[in-house]
């Protein structure tokens, strides 16, 4: 069967403001790390699976040393896994890796990944991180110090990968920003135009009991991924029924061609992942109406549910049982992602929040807007909805935290 891969994009095409001219952006990384750090690795890998999903030429220089992250076979050094990371989430991709890190004035825009070293005449991007914190920069640099360094904390790498793809993406669709430096704490939830300093552990060696993760699609799929990445462990239930589609590709960390083409299930996929780490897996290829689950049910009950999805009324489901606490996590039409916790009797769930709206207006959704009717085939369900790239990385790790 001949892959279409132009159907992996109907989804950041469908949404609101986008002219399709981001497909035609170069984008060249430059890794300016002073040494094999395993958050300068956090921030590369990231930056590049979630730019994979929409830049079509990329070209990244830095150093090939030894691979430090997990889930990655560790036969292979850092070029090798990130040209076998790109090439599975797209093939036609235009991929180049080196260790010059001169500036190629070839390439449209710039990510300098640390300190920029030399600049040439292209516009540029800079991040850094340390810790919980993390930095971005349009036009400017600034840097992350600590008083506590934490090299397995992958939260401020994560985030500022999310953040560069942002701006990379407002570049490309000529939503064209003024110089700017800012830094974000993420443990916080706190923005700073003045520089921010790492000061807390993250934690470590975390069991996280008993939890369900409701819904394996781009929230989902991307919050099993840097589960993955942490040394946490516990038992994980995995909940969705459906298989990985070609336009699944653009939004998740996991997803790969080589997934929608095969039509794999989303469970499959999460949990053969998730099983390279420290948690135990159970599948489900079901709903979570199907389930039957009850807290007295030791076999079915749970410590923590994910919710992340929103078909078959899952949100009045799961917000009427008591225990556990419940995270959900959705994006938005507007640049935007949501995140909540919901525990019984104590928080208001989000159908109490938009009670208002529910009979007439408003469905909990993961995101929002119709893919266009003249982009769809037989194999594209045109009730699919639009989500750019980067908002269900940037939801499924503020929901991880």
């Amino acid at each position: 069967m001949q892959t279409n891969y132009e159907n992996r994009d109907l989804r950041t095409d469908a949404f609101s403001g986008i002219t399709e001219q981001y497909k035609s952006t170069k984008v060249q990384i430059i890794v300016n790390s002073q040494r094999n750090s395993f958050r300068y690795q956090i921030m590369t890998s990231t930056l590049l699976n979630t730019l994979a999903r929409w830049c079509r030429t990329i070209k990244i220089s830095c150093d090939n040393e030894t691979n430090l992250l997990p889930n990655i076979e560790k036969t292979l050094g850092t070029h090798e896994s990130l040209s076998k990371l790109v090439y599975e989430i797209y093939p036609p991709i235009n991929f180049t890796i080196t260790e010059n890190k001169a500036v190629d004035e070839a390439y449209d825009i710039v990510v300098y990944i640390g300190k920029p070293e030399a600049l040439g005449n292209s516009p540029f991007v800079s991040i850094d991180a340390n810790g919980w914190i993390c930095c971005c920069s349009f036009l400017d640099y600034g840097k992350c110090g600590a008083t506590i360094q934490d090299e397995e904390n992958i939260t401020g790498p994560v985030f500022a990968a999310c953040l560069a793809n942002a701006e990379l993406f407002r570049w490309a669709n000529k939503m064209i920003s003024n110089p700017y430096t800012r830094w974000y704490d993420v443990n916080e939830l706190k923005i700073s135009q003045t520089e921010l300093i790492n000061v807390k552990s993250f934690p470590h060696n975390i069991n996280l009991g008993k939890i369900y993760v409701v819904g394996c699609g781009a929230i989902g799929s991307s919050f099993t991924y840097l589960l993955g990445l942490t040394n946490w462990k516990g038992d994980v239930g995995l909940i969705d029924y459906d298989e990985v589609d070609i336009h699944n590709t653009s939004s998740s960390l996991l997803f790969t061609m080589n997934d929608a083409t095969k039509k794999l299930k989303k469970t499959d996929v999460c949990g053969a992942y998730l099983q390279r780490s420290n948690f135990s897996v159970n599948t489900f290829e079901t709903d979570f109406n199907k389930l039957g689950y009850h807290h007295s049910d030791l076999n079915k009950s749970a410590d923590v549910i994910f919710c992340f999805a929103n078909e078959h009324n899952v949100w009045s489901s799961i917000q009427n049982i008591y225990p556990p606490v419940v995270f959900h996590a959705s994006t938005s039409k507007n640049w935007g992602i949501n995140i909540g916790r919901h525990i019984p009797h104590l928080d208001a769930c989000i159908v109490c929040t938009f009670k208002e709206f529910i009979d007439s207006v408003y469905v909990p959704r993961c995101s929002e807007g119709k893919i266009p009717t003249d982009h769809t085939d037989d194999n594209i369900d045109a009730s699919n909805t639009a989500i750019l790239p980067f908002l269900s990385p940037t939801a499924a790790l503020l929901t991880l935290i």
